[in-house]
């Protein structure tokens, strides 16, 4: 579940076979759909602003969609992960850049991150591969610093001072 604090949406990942549901909670008690998004199988999202991050974890694809309309999706953009197993992303506050994991075992998966300020050329930036015998699960952000987990080191936290070369600055197993 993602929620949309600002525009008071929930968004359902995860469910069924295909896709994503959206939800108002304009009425907390009694939630009510606006839409879905059915093109694939979307295992996390991220929302910034109108912007959602879907990480489509099944088909190995990052995917970019607008939401100025609340329900409504539309692809502005799509590129695969390096291990194709798309599990989360997180972007920068400005949304410039964009970080995504593959929760992969053989090869262990890894952090990736793209510079998406243009989205009709996204850039592969490079991946963290300080850990590479252990599986990556979940980014998250606040400011300049990344919080990552992985499944047998722990939270490792990265200074993203200088978004395209991350820096782990700490960590905690």
């Amino acid at each position: 579940v993602t929620i949309d604090t600002t525009r008071a949406l929930l968004y359902a990942n995860g469910t069924g076979t295909n896709g994503m549901h959206c939800m108002s909670l304009a009425d907390p008690e009694n939630p009510s759909e606006v839409g879905d998004y059915l093109t694939y199988y979307v295992h996390d999202f991220h929302v910034r602003g109108n912007r959602g991050y879907a990480s489509c974890i099944n088909d190995g694809l990052e995917v970019v969609l607008d939401m100025t309309t609340p329900g409504t999706f539309t692809q502005l953009a799509s590129w695969s992960t390096p291990n194709a197993f798309t599990h989360n992303s997180w972007t920068t506050a400005d949304s410039h850049y964009v970080y995504c994991t593959d929760e992969t075992s053989s090869p262990a998966g890894t952090l990736s991150f793209y510079d998406i300020a243009n989205l009709a050329s996204v850039k592969y930036l490079g991946e963290y591969t300080g850990l590479p015998s252990d599986i990556v699960h979940n980014v998250h952000g606040k400011g300049d610093t990344l919080f990552v987990a992985y499944y047998t080191a722990g939270i490792r936290i990265f200074d993203i001072h200088d978004p395209e070369v991350p820096v782990e600055v700490g960590f905690l197993d």
